[in-house]
């Protein structure tokens, strides 16, 4: 049996009568095997089809190239082309963020905007096997909990929000991402194409080593085939699998019981501290669908937050502090609110940074923070006391801001010796109130004043924390 009766037989769970498919195409294998197939079963399930291209505007002629083939594609199959391009590596430089991160978002995001801009109810994706299995490897190593290890879906909905879109056709029933190659392996669809005489393009830049999941792909996994198990690949995609099983009947679970544990009055959420009482697998759900409800971005949602915010649930800890986005954090005896505030209304003990893979900027006190990981410039200013420059290696997070307390003490760059931070206030007549900035151990820095020595920039720093305080 060859791969498209194969897909014939599981393809009534991605496609039914009458749906409106984007169809992704790069010009790349699985992409032309994927658009070839769909249109196969373009008559029979009465679909409509269109065409979409992304030209990321990375690989110069390449890209023009790859451009031109998936046109020529759509005008073979008679099928509508649409096209959008971005300059990737100007705009990863201007979100200050990697150029893999910034391709996908701004590519999803025109997918998103024509499949409304359209009325299509699908985007297809040309996901394989092998590329579930790089995801999977590539969050394991990057640190992942059930959610994430059970890599990516063969379906899902495209939420409100989910990329920085809010278009209204993102409501319910909104748009689905299909996948309906994921089962199959690259080998498969390459047999497909050579089968059915399919041309396409190949990305040279997949065969490198300079991007992780390049890495993954061409040392990783074969290094591991070759030395310890032939089947790795087999292996990791049925745990994935399992994982997926595992993870929906806890989410379920998590799910049914946040409708009567975690509460939702205006901008405001609150989780029932007796929720410390439950398994702690449902309970770190429960904390993550409590803060879904009020943070924007997910991607300031981690385990370390997560874990905080479950250390005071099970520890009856209270206290208050101030997550990102500017989210008020109060720990009672009964419960943990969480409020979204206005930065000037804040009046807070203490701030809880916990990310610094982006910018992040918070009041405090009326003075304003900036907090941000950078890698390692050629120059640093010193002498201006508002920028504080670190070796990030050297912080243990999370990091706090706070006013001083009894007892600081730090060793001021240059000293070479840990004094106590009230005589060191007196010595050098700085008045009160004064903003300490410290990591899980140490003070690192007095807020426009001075840095600690041990978390000093030296020959071996690569990436450098950079705070800034605004001048009063």
């Amino acid at each position: 049996m060859n791969l498209l009766e194969n897909i014939k037989k599981s393809i009534n769970n991605y496609i039914k009568l009458h749906d409106s498919i984007l169809v992704c195409v790069s010009g790349g294998p699985d992409s032309m095997a994927l658009l070839d197939i769909l249109f196969s079963l373009k008559e029979t399930y009465k679909l409509s089809l269109y065409v979409v291209h992304f030209n990321h505007k990375l690989r110069g002629k390449e890209s023009k190239n790859d451009e031109t083939a998936v046109k020529k594609a759509a005008e073979r199959y008679k099928l509508p082309f649409i096209l959008g391009s971005k300059d990737i590596k100007k705009e990863a430089k201007k979100q200050k963020q990697s150029m893999e991160k910034t391709a996908r978002d701004e590519r999803y995001r025109f997918f998103i905007k024509n499949a409304c801009k359209h009325k299509a109810n699908k985007i297809a994706l040309a996901h394989t096997k092998d590329d579930n299995i790089e995801t999977v490897l590539f969050r394991f190593i990057h640190g992942s909990g059930v959610s994430g290890l059970k890599g990516i879906p063969a379906q899902r909905r495209i939420m409100p929000g989910d990329f920085g879109c809010n278009y209204l056709c993102l409501k319910y029933p909104g748009v689905h991402i299909i996948r309906p190659i994921m089962s199959f392996y690259k080998k498969d669809i390459l047999q497909y194409l050579k089968e059915e005489n399919i041309k396409f393009n190949i990305d040279r830049t997949n065969l490198g080593v300079v991007y992780g999941r390049n890495r993954i792909r061409n040392r990783l996994i074969p290094l591991i085939e070759k030395e310890y198990n032939r089947n790795f690949k087999e292996n990791i995609s049925n745990a994935a699998e399992i994982l997926t099983e595992e993870d929906q009947y806890l989410e379920d679970i998590a799910r049914k019981i946040s409708a009567a544990a975690v509460s939702t009055k205006s901008k405001t959420v609150i989780i029932d501290k007796k929720t410390a009482r439950l398994h702690r697998s449902i309970r770190m759900r429960i904390i993550k669908l409590a803060l879904e409800k009020v943070f924007k971005h997910k991607r300031n949602i981690n385990f370390r937050l997560i874990n905080t915010i479950d250390s005071l649930l099970k520890e009856n800890r209270q206290g208050t502090m101030v997550l990102p986005e500017n989210i008020l954090l109060e720990s009672d005896l009964k419960n943990v609110v969480l409020k979204i505030a206005a930065p000037e209304t804040i009046k807070q003990k203490e701030i809880f940074v916990d990310n610094l893979k982006t910018k992040q900027k918070f009041v405090f006190n009326n003075r304003e923070l900036s907090f941000e990981e950078i890698q390692r410039p050629e120059k640093f200013e010193f002498h201006d006391k508002s920028t504080a420059w670190l070796d990030i290696s050297k912080i243990k997070l999370p990091l706090n801001v706070r006013e001083r307390k009894d007892g600081d003490r730090f060793m001021p760059y240059g000293l070479g010796k840990v004094v106590r931070l009230k005589k060191y206030l007196n010595t050098h007549k700085i008045e009160a109130p004064v903003i300490i900035v410290k990591d899980k151990e140490k003070i690192l820095w007095l807020a426009g004043e001075r840095v600690d020595e041990r978390y000093k920039i030296d020959e071996n720093t690569k990436k450098v924390l950079k705070i800034t305080i605004n001048k009063e």
